[in-house]
């Protein structure tokens, strides 16, 4: 199965929101109101999500 996932991010109005695709739809969008703290969370639960689906040991969502 071949997945292909995009994220950008616009800013808007003066709004910072970050859009992620999955094989070309749109899959989630998301406003950011605090980008030092929000964007290092999400860059941090995108990795552990990765290494755990990379590894074989995806773990049921919260």
């Amino acid at each position: 199965m071949n997945k292909k996932y995009g994220v950008k991010c616009k800013l808007d109005h003066g709004e910072l929101y970050l859009s992620i695709t999955h094989n070309g739809y749109q899959w989630t969008s998301i406003s950011i109101k605090q980008p030092e703290v929000e964007i290092p969370l999400i860059i941090s639960e995108l990795q552990r999500h990765l290494t755990k689906r990379l590894s074989g040991t995806v773990e049921a969502p919260d």
